[in-house]
């Protein structure tokens, strides 16, 4: 019975362990930086990918896309 309990739990850590590297995208800049083109940059949930004046990507939330447009960031993706 206890190295059942202690089976489950391990398995339940190990499962939480792997799943996490997946529960974020890597911010930006640093998909950018690693050779990712612009368009397939992902954002975390809730965000929107945006090209900044200067080229660089930006993830940005849904409430400051329009801002950002009229400043000159230019929408990459639709939000989905």
């Amino acid at each position: 019975m206890n190295h059942t309990v202690h089976g489950i739990t391990l398995l339940s850590v190990t499962m939480l362990l792997l799943a996490l590297p997946w529960a974020h995208a890597d911010s930006p800049h640093t998909q950018f930086q690693s050779g990712v083109p612009l368009e397939e940059i992902r954002c975390s949930d809730n965000h929107t990918l945006l090209k900044s004046p200067r080229g660089t990507p930006a993830c940005v939330k849904e409430s400051s896309v329009e801002i950002l447009v009229q400043r000159g960031f230019v929408l990459l993706e639709s939000s989905a």
